[in-house]
């Protein structure tokens, strides 16, 4: 069986986390929140 990945924008994930997006990005440089980038777009994976 196939696991399907749902990508979330900064946006969705803050809205989630309940946090900024200045900790988001925190979270993500640190590697505590992996993320992939897509263009311009860094975004998170949630399976």
């Amino acid at each position: 069986m196939e696991e399907e990945i749902t990508m979330l924008n900064w946006r969705q994930v803050c809205a989630m986390l309940g946090c900024s997006r200045s900790f988001f990005y925190t979270l993500v440089n640190s590697g505590s929140l992996p993320a992939v980038r897509f263009g311009d777009v860094k975004g998170r994976s949630c399976a």
